[in-house]
């Protein structure tokens, strides 16, 4: 039987530092869609009303197939690279179905950290249909997390906002 995966937390440094990125105002609805095991790093430090998804919590929310009833005015997110199997082999690359999945629960803005290899699946076919589910990309950050040892990028996925990104 094969381990389960080794999980990432976003170090808690580089969380504050991604949040000042953020406007947040009174009456944001906030939601991490990835929250991690316990506090989270990035939920902890979320003002205002929040929610969360973690499917490996008790009990579990899978973002996939929890009802949370709303759409969130705020997704922040450092998403899965591979689904949570237990044998290896059927660890599969989950991100863009996730982004995918956490656009459909927004409603403004959609903060996503991604590596190099996932920022380049962000396809001309993926943009395009991201732009029309009625979002572009208004915002990006590089930056290096020695822990990871490597360049992460910062991305706001806006509604109704024309993308910085020609393709």
């Amino acid at each position: 039987m094969s381990q389960a995966p080794e999980f990432h937390y976003t170090p808690i440094d580089i969380c504050k530092k991604l949040l000042e990125d953020i406007n947040f105002v009174e009456g944001d609805t906030t939601l991490e869609p990835c929250k991690g095991r316990g506090l989270g790093n990035f939920y902890q430090l979320i003002p205002y009303e929040k929610d969360w998804a973690e499917v490996d919590e008790n009990p579990p929310r899978d973002i996939f197939t929890y009802d949370f009833g709303r759409l969130f005015s705020k997704l922040i997110l450092n998403p899965p690279y591979k689904c949570n199997a237990e044998l290896k082999k059927d660890r599969k690359n989950i991100t863009i179905k996730f982004v995918f999945r956490c656009l459909e629960l927004c409603s403004d803005e959609c903060w996503v950290l991604l590596n190099l290899q996932m920022l380049n699946s962000l396809t001309p076919i993926r943009l395009k249909k991201i732009e029309e589910m009625g979002f572009g990309i208004v915002f990006m950050r590089i930056i290096n997390i020695p822990k990871w040892f490597g360049r992460y990028y910062w991305i706001c996925f806006k509604k109704d906002s024309p993308s910085m990104i020609k393709y």
